[in-house]
C-alpha cells in the first residue's frame, strides 16, 4: 500500500511523506473504507476518503476502492495546491486562513501563521477538512506531527531503506523547514 502511494505521489511530485500523512488521516490506510459522509455531505471512499460530492463525483465508489486510482485523484490535487503555493505562497495561505477561521472563528493570527508554509498547510488547503471529525487547524497539526513522525522513523531505519534524496522534501519557504528540514535529515541521513 505505502509503495504505491510514494509511487503515484513521486509520478505527481508530491512529496511521499506528505501523500502518506494524509492517507493515514483521511483512512488510517484502509482502502475499502466506504461510508456516509458525518455532515451528511455524500460518501467517503478509499484511502483518501474521497467524497462523491467532492473530488470523487462522477466515479463509481467501487472503482474508488483501487488505492491507485484514489490516490492519484487526491494527489492531483495536492500537487496543484503544491504548484500554486510556488507561484504564490500568499494566496494558499489566504485559503488555509478562511479554512481554518470557519472551524475556530477566534483562533489568533499567530496560531494560524504558526502552521504557514508546513506541510499541514498543503494538505488542509487540497483535502478541504471540516466539520464533525477534525477542523482544519488540527488537521493541519496531525499532518506535520505524522511527517515529522515518519521522518524520526526513517532516522531509525537502516541507511538502506531511507528515501533517495530525490524524494526528499524541497523547503519553499523559510517557514517551512520547521517540518521539512527534519524530514530531509531523516531521508537522506
Amino acid at each position: 500500500m505505502a509503495s504505491t502511494i510514494a509511487s503515484v505521489a513521486a509520478g505527481l511530485g508530491v512529496p511521499p511523506a506528505l501523500a502518506l500523512a494524509i492517507a493515514n488521516q483521511e483512512s488510517g490506510f484502509r482502502p475499502k473504507l466506504h461510508y456516509a459522509d458525518a455532515s451528511g455531505r455524500g460518501t467517503d471512499t478509499g484511502l483518501y476518503a474521497l467524497n462523491d460530492q467532492g473530488e470523487g463525483k462522477g466515479y463509481n465508489w467501487k472503482d474508488l476502492l483501487a488505492p491507485a486510482l484514489n490516490s492519484k485523484i487526491a494527489l492531483s490535487e495536492v500537487a496543484h495546491v503544491l504548484g500554486e503555493y510556488k507561484k504564490n505562497p500568499n494566496n494558499v495561505l489566504n485559503q488555509f486562513s478562511r479554512l481554518v477561521r470557519a472551524d475556530y472563528p477566534d483562533i489568533t493570527h499567530a496560531q494560524i501563521m504558526d502552521l504557514a508554509g508546513t506541510m499541514g498547510e498543503i494538505a488542509v488547503v487540497a483535502q478541504r477538512p471540516g466539520g464533525i471529525h477534525h477542523g482544519a487547524y488540527d488537521y493541519a497539526k496531525s499532518i506535520n506531527a505524522s511527517i515529522i513522525g515518519q521522518a524520526k522513523k526513517m532516522a531509525k531505519s537502516p541507511r538502506s531503506q531511507r528515501l533517495p534524496k530525490k524524494q526528499a522534501f524541497h523547503v519553499y519557504n523559510s517557514t517551512s523547514s520547521r517540518v521539512a528540514i527534519s524530514a530531509n535529515a531523516a531521508a537522506i541521513g
